[in-house]
């Protein structure tokens, strides 16, 4: 009878150790449950998303500035929560990293293909740089690389902004000689001139076109600029030869 008393004993406070250690650790796994992450923050966005939440970016980064420019204004203009970001945008820098190298690969692509595949060098050189001018200057202008540009902080206050421009600059320049390299091959420009020097005057050339627009006066057509300008690239400075 002892024994079985002892037996009994047992499973009782057995059973009720149980239960305690059941409740002590019950608060454990809901803090656990409450702080683990949702599955949207771990997982990648999808191919779709990316592409929304970076046009969103350069949305947000060329009509408002970078002041404007965070992860949670990006989010809801990409319709999405700032946690979903997370995996494929770890941070504000990483965000704006892809919205450049997007714009630069955009940009890039829109250019050699009207250069290379849409206008005709062989006809009316007058007619095809002045396409090319209009070009050109629209994208800068219209929420183009230099809308890019002059909204960026380049501040000493962000010197990792001045690191990501140089690298951004590389890719365009890369871009731009291969551009020039094909050019030279179909007899458009003399292949005397280094492609690197002939694509850094051209970017140059834009900038500097696509800034000092900003102070004709408002609604200026961009195609009247491009006809004024062509005569003056295809003659150059060079006095006249009788």
């Amino acid at each position: 009878m002892a024994k079985t008393m002892t037996k009994a004993a047992r499973g009782k406070t057995a059973k009720s150790v149980k239960t305690a250690l059941a409740r002590k650790a019950a608060p454990a796994k809901a803090k656990a449950k409450a702080t683990k992450p949702k599955a949207d923050a771990r997982r990648p966005l999808t191919i779709k998303q990316r592409d929304r939440v970076l046009a969103a970016a350069l949305k947000t980064l060329a009509n408002e500035g970078y002041d404007a420019f965070t992860v949670a204004r990006v989010a809801a203009r990409a319709r999405l929560k700032p946690a979903a970001l997370k995996a494929s945008f770890p941070s504000k820098l990483h965000l704006l990293a892809a919205a450049l190298e997007t714009n630069v690969e955009r940009d890039s692509d829109a250019t050699e293909a009207m250069i290379l595949g849409e206008i005709d060098f062989r006809g009316d050189m007058t007619a095809a740089m002045t396409r090319m001018l209009a070009g050109q200057l629209n994208r800068h202008i219209d929420g183009g690389w230099l809308n890019l540009f002059t909204n960026l902080d380049l501040s000493a206050e962000e010197p990792d902004h001045a690191d990501m421009w140089r690298i951004m600059q590389h890719r365009v320049g890369e871009r731009g000689i291969r551009i020039v390299g094909e050019m030279q091959r179909r007899g458009y420009i003399d292949d005397a001139l280094e492609p690197i020097w002939v694509q850094f005057f051209w970017n140059a050339l834009m900038d500097g076109i696509g800034i000092r627009m900003r102070a004709l006066p408002e609604g200026t057509d961009v195609d009247v600029v491009a006809r004024a300008l062509t005569p003056i690239l295809l003659r150059g400075f060079a006095p006249k030869l009788t």
